[in-house]
């Protein structure tokens, strides 16, 4: 904080997960010497979202990183007022700055039990015979429906219920698939007897996946679509691909 930041409101609380021993000696022995410190980073901190652990009766509370466990399928993230405020599968580091820049104080993990008991969140672990203990410490905060939650939490109830139908229609209609039309690798559309349809070509999503229905990493449609992008685009134009050099 000492450093200043236009995104870090000066009243945001923010906790740190480096050891208390962890000082920056290197970085302070350096200053002292006439170092300067490089401040063109667009943020002066690795942000992630942190959960508490042990509740309200704990002096000295451990805090959880939620690196990967809000990404999971079917959860949301809302904030204090009850709104999605952020994508979910973005990184902790964004989602972390993403917090800081809205001013976000307090945010909860919302899910099913369904989704709970599959993936876990935070240190409850999947399939956890009994959430009692996380429960009774106000670790984890069950409630039979939506208005129950937001009472809760004390968030709008108006807000929540508004928030989770819109991710549930979403959810519902924003579904990709791996199926679409087949082509050349020029991208020149196939037909049934396997000829070229002239003049015909498909990108992105609308030509089949290259990886065959299986999902092997993040941005499998991202990458070829930009690729096929570039590949067809020469083909249309009549220059070869790889260009010659």
């Amino acid at each position: 904080r000492t450093l200043g930041s236009k995104a870090f409101p000066p009243d945001l609380e923010s906790i740190s997960l480096s050891p208390t021993s962890v000082r920056g000696d290197n970085i302070c022995a350096a200053v002292a010497i006439g170092a300067r410190i490089d401040q063109r980073q667009h943020d002066m901190a690795a942000w992630v979202p942190v959960s508490k652990i042990g509740g309200g009766n704990c002096s000295k509370p451990d805090y959880f990183p939620h690196f990967f466990d809000r990404s999971k399928p079917g959860f949301i993230l809302i904030n204090d007022r009850g709104e999605r405020f952020v994508n979910e599968a973005s990184s902790y580091h964004d989602i972390g700055a993403c917090m800081v820049r809205l001013g976000v104080r307090v945010a909860y993990i919302l899910c099913d039990q369904a989704a709970l008991r599959r993936y876990g969140v935070g240190v409850v672990p999947p399939g956890a015979p009994r959430l009692s203990r996380w429960i009774r410490d106000g670790y984890l905060v069950q409630a039979e429906n939506m208005k129950a939650m937001a009472q809760r939490l004390g968030v709008g109830e108006d807000e929540l219920g508004r928030t989770v139908a819109d991710y549930n229609r979403h959810a519902v209609q924003d579904i990709g698939t791996f199926c679409g039309l087949a082509t050349q690798a020029s991208g020149l559309v196939l037909d049934d007897q396997e000829a070229v349809i002239l003049g015909l070509y498909a990108v992105g999503n609308d030509r089949a996946s290259i990886f065959g229905g299986t999902y092997p990493a993040a941005g499998i449609t991202l990458g070829p679509a930009l690729t096929h992008a570039v590949t067809t685009a020469h083909s249309i134009a009549g220059l070869s691909w790889p260009p010659k050099q």
